[in-house]
């Protein structure tokens, strides 16, 4: 089970740094793009889905097994902050990546980096708590 915990928090770490260099870099970059916009955006989506969806799955998959295995106030934050995540991810940043797949908007690309504060903070927090659950999990083996 230690190494279930493990790897939620490697995939928690990882994927904060990689909604930190998407609303860095990647979005705001958006914004830079004058030519070809839409073949732009399409290619990122194409590329960064490939990445995230299955370590975003298989964070679900861990927190819902975290939940049932090491059952506490922790791994209940732990599976209500992903479920938060995917809800922020698939109601309102993928919503607005369908409004501006065809054709650059400042004005929209401009509420997906706002928006996307929401998934920085919760994967943030995410990290917080998967730590914290690795710290008690690796103590209680000491104890035991």
């Amino acid at each position: 089970m230690f190494v279930l915990v493990q790897i939620n928090f490697f995939l928690s770490c990882f994927m904060l740094g990689l909604i930190m260099t998407t609303q860095g870099v990647s979005y705001p970059m958006f914004l830079e793009v004058k030519k070809d916009f839409s073949l732009y955006h399409d290619s990122y989506v194409k590329k960064i889905s490939k990445l995230v969806i299955p370590i975003m799955l298989t964070e679900l998959g861990l927190a819902i097994v975290l939940v049932t295995k090491v059952p506490s106030l922790l791994s209940d934050a732990l599976l209500i902050i992903t479920i938060s995540i995917f809800a922020s991810s698939f109601l309102v940043q993928v919503p607005i990546h369908e409004k501006i797949k065809n054709k650059s908007d400042s004005i929209l690309i401009k509420r997906l980096i706002k928006t996307n504060w929401i998934r920085v903070l919760l994967w943030s927090g995410k990290s917080v708590v998967s730590f914290k659950i690795m710290d008690n999990a690796y103590n209680n083996l000491l104890i035991s």
